[in-house]
């Protein structure tokens, strides 16, 4: 389970091996908590933010069935990852 801890949300480059090659914009919450359970059935909570709050929303994501590309900010913010980082990251830097 996840649970957002503030609105505060954060875009960012996201990338998966499931579709190797490709990044895309997805906009995620900045901190979150959750639980889960263990391989051996030991509950497990924690609150985290920034990339390790991306990393554990991506992979809930993941047993939902759910790809990143069904959350990219824009369509057109989605592609190669050279090209997108040749291209669309330098103009984000000036």
């Amino acid at each position: 389970k996840i649970e957002k801890i503030s609105d505060e949300i954060e875009d960012d480059w996201e990338g998966c091996l499931s579709i190797p090659g490709m990044s895309g914009l997805v906009r995620r919450f900045k901190q979150i908590k959750y639980s889960a359970m263990d391989l051996k059935g030991n509950n497990i909570y924690g609150e985290v933010e920034g990339l390790h709050a991306r990393v554990i929303q991506h992979e809930f994501d993941h047993l939902n069935g759910i790809l990143y590309t069904s959350r990219l900010t824009h369509k057109d913010a989605f592609g190669y990852a050279d090209e997108i980082e040749h291209y669309w990251k330098k103009n984000e830097e000036k």
